[in-house]
């Protein structure tokens, strides 16, 4: 999430279960039970498009039979035929989850489906994030998802700024705006014993709505390689947390454009072995996943465009899919370091994008703000152009640096690092008009300039955030923060 050279700076999923149909005496198919086979209850539940009701037939019968007969409610044959005995399930199930018993299957009944079978499957909820996001499939239309979800093809365009009638599919569209704001934290773990994140994530779960496990990282083939952190993952799902894997394009340490040139050049080939990774990760309990490529020219904006838009076709709903991206006022594709990403395109095909708010000043630069309001209200207000709104998530950091007054290059420390240093030393903070603060530190003889991020300068932001109506805000990262940082972003 950061410069190289700079500090560290359900969705439904593919489940396997038993199942066996056999033929009994009379050939006549037995009920359906539980055996060998392998079932995706996204496939399920996406067959469940349009109401189903007594007299239905055909294969999104057949799937509706196989969801309740999984709930152990007697359907008869799954043979696609909604007939009495699934109509009866049909009604069991929908007392067994306090719904209006009329026997057909609407949203209601299909998102009751949903939380059920991952409940029973998984031996709980899978984490959700609230607001609800839709994956174009084959042969869909604005006018067929808004029946099938209870919308309209309005509401749909309002959330979807930017969409023309005409959708694909992959894309990833919003349904509901966030009823409220979200906290999505990094927390990476760099070496065996470095517990810093954990420690603080552990502290402060109940303020969190998203953890990301920075532990993956992207191979020459498209690929994904990294074990992630398994205690970070299992603080989360013991929470009902999601946990989202973050990949990046790193190598030896910093992000690497010729590593990211050669997966992006490798078009669908890269693509496919990169969700083939995902799935894997999904098995482990993951329920998201957060790209963090950096470091990406604007001779592959298309590519690396183009590469997303595979992956989302190729992963469909069976993860949340985001997408971290540098911040900037303008679009210039000749940047060598944002060049690479088109909001606009980018967006059509994510459930979240994930704004790096931040390094306005970094090590390299002169000194000044991490991030300045007033700098963040000019990324804001671009990003909301190119973006649906709900699908922003604005970066926070967590952190400062530090210059020598007479020049120089920086280095970033923690944040409460720079606060407890000033207090110890009794230097006087000063704020700037977005409460951003700083303060000189004189050490060895050396006079330094530093700026950092508080509660105080954050809680400008969020209310920034707030104000756009963004889906919510990211911190980078867990551990580096100052204590009053936590009561700054917590969600509202």
């Amino acid at each position: 999430m950061k410069k190289p050279g700079n500090c560290a700076h359900k969705p439904a999923v593919l489940i396997l279960v038993c199942l066996i149909v056999v033929s009994s005496l009379t050939g006549l198919a037995t009920p359906f039970r539980v055996s060998a086979e392998t079932v995706n209850v996204d496939e399920i539940l996406s067959s469940l498009q349009y109401p189903l009701k007594k007299g239905s037939m055909g294969q999104a019968v057949s799937a509706l039979q196989k969801a309740l007969s999984l709930l152990g409610f007697n359907v008869g044959p799954v043979d696609g035929i909604f007939g009495i005995k699934t109509h009866a399930a049909v009604i069991s199930f929908q007392e067994s989850q306090g719904l209006w018993p009329d026997g057909v299957v609407g949203p209601k009944t299909r998102e009751a489906l949903r939380v059920a079978l991952n409940k029973f499957l998984l031996g709980g909820d899978r984490p959700q994030l609230g607001e609800e996001r839709y994956v174009v499939k084959p042969g869909d239309t604005l006018y067929s998802i808004a029946r099938a979800t209870g919308t309209t093809v309005g509401a749909i365009l309002a959330l979807n700024p930017g969409i023309s009638s005409t959708i694909y599919p992959g894309m990833r569209l919003v349904l509901k705006a966030p009823s409220r704001s979200h906290v999505w934290v990094y927390a990476p773990k760099y070496k065996p014993d470095d517990r810093v994140s954990f420690q603080d994530v552990s502290a402060n779960i109940d303020k969190i709505d998203v953890v990301i496990d920075y532990g993956f990282s992207v191979s020459e083939d498209g690929s994904i390689v990294g074990s992630g952190d398994p205690e970070l993952r299992n603080l989360a799902s013991s929470k009902g947390k999601a946990i989202f894997a973050m990949i990046s394009n790193t190598r030896n340490g910093k992000f690497d454009q010729s590593l990211a040139r050669t997966v992006l050049k490798q078009g669908l080939t890269a693509s496919k072995n990169f969700v083939t990774g995902i799935s894997r990760l999904l098995e482990q309990g993951y329920t998201g996943i957060n790209i963090d490529f950096e470091n990406i020219p604007g001779d592959l904006r298309q590519e690396f465009t183009t590469f997303i838009r595979n992956v989302s076709s190729l992963l469909g709903s069976r993860a949340t899919l985001s997408v971290a991206v540098p911040a900037k006022t303008r679009d210039n594709p000749a940047s060598s370091w944002s060049g690479g990403f088109d909001y606009k395109a980018l967006s059509n095909w994510v459930d979240f994008m994930v704004i790096m708010a931040y390094d306005e000043h970094y090590s390299r630069s002169r000194p000044g703000p991490v991030a300045s309001l007033e700098w963040v209200t000019e990324v804001s207000d671009f990003a909301k152009t190119q973006i649906p709104p709900s699908k922003i998530v604005l970066g926070i950091a967590g952190y400062g640096y530090e210059w020598p007054k007479d020049g120089g290059s920086g280095r970033s420390y923690p944040a409460h690092v720079m606060e407890k240093d000033a207090l110890s030393q009794g230097i006087a903070v000063v704020r700037d008009q977005g409460k951003v603060p700083h303060y000189e530190l004189t050490r060895d003889g050396c006079v330094y300039v530093r700026y950092y991020e508080d509660g105080a300068s954050i809680r400008e932001k969020v209310g920034l955030a707030l104000k756009n109506g963004f889906y919510g805000v990211s911190l980078w990262r867990a551990g580096y923060e100052t204590p009053d940082t936590w009561d700054a972003i917590a969600p509202r």
